[in-house]
């Protein structure tokens, strides 16, 4: 009997200690090196893609991951043997999966960043052209590093090899923090009290040709490493792309690993805000709070004062606020209106649309997914429940309601420690600390 089909015949306590001894055993073994090739807040553990991969999945089926992130699945996916589609709707997270993931001939890609290199000291005393709209620049970035950055920008645009050019462009915004005033420790952009003590005692040497010469030097070896490791023939397409509206060409998937966005959570969009307006993915503040507004989860959500109603299914239903605390509730719509109601009660409106949003827009998600799905074909999610203003938020057992309205019926679920501190994700100060996660396994 294959592995792809003992975890959907065994089922129960039996199924479940199995499933966690082999994501206990991916997590033992080394992870590689390519996961590191940007600093993307809210990755998805290498463990566990890898672990569903081999459990669920055969050499040459096919793994989406509608949520990709920087891309932890699509890559394990690969070096398994596997085809993958990442879809994302940031376009800076399909940019960096994408230039993890597709096939580049290193020795051109680095003679080609010798020339831009050359070409921006041959400009060293030139103006420096076009640079991108980032809010606060001077708060950011000095004037000199300013300067060098978009000269360095506009050489990489001009290189004509696509994949070169992407390769290049995510490098560039790897870089962006180390020279940058905002503290690579901290999660979210801020001139740290450590950073301006050291600026203030004996400044910081910042060389922008230096220090992007080490890290495309770097990466070029991750990718290397990474398409030397992989099976010939399996790749790997990436889409910027919404999970609430899969791409028509995307079909008959046999395994969808993902980790999607947690209510209340990080600000996703706000940890790459540097990164986003330099390579230009959002030219205004208009354009970021836009797509922060389409964001799964996100907090970007007006609700009118004195409004009466919030939304909370998908195509715009909305459920009444009730008359008073206390009353009687009518039916649900969805498994998450007794947490929006309990949070108006307690005079959150907001989040009270927040929770019903994100549920709403998880619905479309999961719907989506059981379309792709071919029948037989599993999907594994990490999640988290949460806890919003005071209130508890059982996150995983909601999407378990949710996935088996659209078809998708469990096989399995268990909570997965996180132990390492460095690790534990310090959400919102309203919304606490996650110290574990939710493995759900489900099968079409």
């Amino acid at each position: 009997m294959s592995h792809r089909h003992e975890l959907s015949l065994v089922t129960g306590a039996a199924a479940q200690g199995s499933s966690r001894a082999a994501l206990e055993a991916a997590k033992a073994e080394p992870r590689a090196r390519i996961h590191s090739f940007h600093r993307y807040f809210g990755k998805l553990i290498p463990a566990i893609p890898r672990f569903a991969i081999r459990e669920l999945t055969k050499p040459g089926d096919l793994v989406l991951d509608p949520f990709c992130g920087s891309g932890t699945t699509i890559v394990e996916a690969v070096l398994a043997g596997r085809r993958a589609i990442g879809l994302d709707l940031n376009p800076l997270a399909a940019l960096v999966t994408k230039a993890k993931t597709t096939p580049l001939d290193i020795p051109v890609a680095l003679r080609t960043r010798d020339r831009v290199l050359a070409a921006y000291e041959r400009d060293g005393a030139k103006p420096a052209g076009h640079t991108p709209f980032v809010p606060n620049m001077d708060h950011w970035f000095r004037p000199e590093v300013q300067r060098d950055l978009a000269i360095l920008l506009g050489h990489i645009r001009r290189v004509r090899h696509r994949d070169v050019r992407d390769f290049l462009l995510a490098c560039f915004s790897a870089m962006l923090r180390d020279v940058s005033n905002a503290d690579p420790r901290h999660i979210f952009p801020g001139y740290s009290k450590r950073l301006r003590a050291i600026d203030a005692a004996e400044g910081r040497e910042i060389h922008v040709f230096d220090r992007f010469r080490t890290v495309t030097d770097r990466r070029a070896r991750f990718v290397a490493d990474f398409h030397a490791s992989r099976v010939d023939g399996c790749r790997a397409d990436v889409f910027c792309a919404d999970s609430r509206c899969i791409p028509a060409q995307v079909a008959d998937v046999d395994l969808i690993v993902t980790n999607p966005p947690y209510i209340s959570s990080i600000r996703y969009l706000e940890t790459m805000k540097l990164e986003m307006y330099w390579l230009g993915f959002v030219d205004s503040r208009e354009a970021y709070f836009a797509l922060d507004r389409k964001g799964t989860g996100t907090e970007r959500i007006r609700v009118a004062s004195g409004g009466r109603d919030i939304p909370v299914a998908p195509g715009g239903a909305r459920m009444p606020r009730p008359p008073q605390r206390g009353a009687v509730r009518d039916a649900p719509l969805l498994p998450a209106e007794g947490i929006a109601r309990q949070l108006l009660d307690a005079g959150q409106p907001k989040m009270a649309a927040v929770v019903a949003r994100y549920f709403a827009d998880m619905s479309e998600a999961l719907a989506e997914m059981a379309r792709v799905l071919r029948r037989g074909g599993h999907l594994v999610m990490k999640i988290s429940d949460s806890h919003v203003r005071g209130i508890d938020v059982p996150t995983h057992a909601l999407l378990i309601e949710l996935a088996e309205q659209n078809g998708l019926r469990l096989l399995e679920q268990f909570t997965d420690e996180i132990r390492s501190r460095s690790l534990l994700t310090k959400r919102n100060w309203y919304s606490g600390m996650i110290a574990h996660d939710w493995i759900l396994i489900f099968r079409r």
